[in-house]
């Protein structure tokens, strides 16, 4: 491929037309799409998930987590 041929597809690719708006936007839109699908579909988790909760002092964490371990427990019963 001859460096003027490069430099005419480049330019052309790279100009604000319709057609390469609608070509990067179907890229940008389904390459994550399909790239998350590939991973999760091959890979089954096998650790439960885990949060972290953050918040300043005095603000009910602890309380939080004994309410929904309580709750947990009544449940169970």
């Amino acid at each position: 491929m001859e460096w003027r041929a490069v430099q005419n597809f480049l330019t052309q690719a790279l100009s604000p037309s319709i057609s390469a708006i609608i070509i990067a936007l179907l890229f940008t839109l389904t390459l994550p799409l399909l790239t998350h699908l590939y991973i999760y579909r091959t890979k089954a988790s096998t650790n439960l998930p885990a949060f972290l909760l953050v918040g300043p002092s005095g603000a009910g964490k602890t309380s939080l987590l004994t309410l929904v371990k309580l709750v947990a427990l009544v449940r169970k019963h």
